[in-house]
């Protein structure tokens, strides 16, 4: 089985959410040194940006930690909304 180009690979790892690339760092060692590294990340974050696409965020301590912005977002303006009807 022919495999795919690696800039093919890297574009196709760099349109999917962050959940999934969490995931995907276990397929191999070239992937999750991929995914891992700061220019796969500025990459990953800028096309996120630009889409406005797979807003996220992971955070890192003993465990990671994934935190949709998008779901924030829309957390805290249905509570600012509500705050302005009670007034």
């Amino acid at each position: 089985m022919a495999s795919l180009p690696w800039d093919i690979i890297v574009n196709i790892l760099c349109r999917l959410s962050v959940k999934d690339l969490l995931r995907y760092r276990s397929v191999s060692k070239p992937w999750r040194s991929l995914i891992d590294g700061p220019d796969f990340i500025k990459m990953h974050l800028n096309n996120s940006m630009e889409t406005s696409s797979n807003l996220g965020i992971v955070i890192r301590d003993s465990y990671l930690h994934w935190v949709d912005l998008g779901a924030l977002d829309l957390a805290v303006n249905s509570v600012t909304q509500s705050e302005y009807k009670a007034t």
